[in-house]
């Protein structure tokens, strides 16, 4: 099965050692796809932890209230 592995994977039409020619340029695809991946991350821990901050004090709350009654 390694063989055909081999094949399919492989470019046809090249001669031996040639360099495939890239159609993007992929140190840019790399930078931009990264760059959005840790915007959207900062965006959702942001927003996590204020629904967290504020989902704690709601849980909070009345238990002190109980306690000074």
């Amino acid at each position: 099965m390694q063989p055909a592995l081999a094949w399919y994977a492989s470019p046809g039409g090249l001669p031996q050692g040639a360099q495939i020619q890239a159609v993007v340029q992929i140190p840019e695809v790399i930078r931009y796809a990264t760059s959005h991946l840790i915007r959207g991350q900062a965006i959702g821990a942001v927003i996590g932890g204020a629904a967290g901050f504020v989902l704690g004090l709601f849980v909070h709350a009345p238990s002190r209230r109980r306690q000074l009654a």
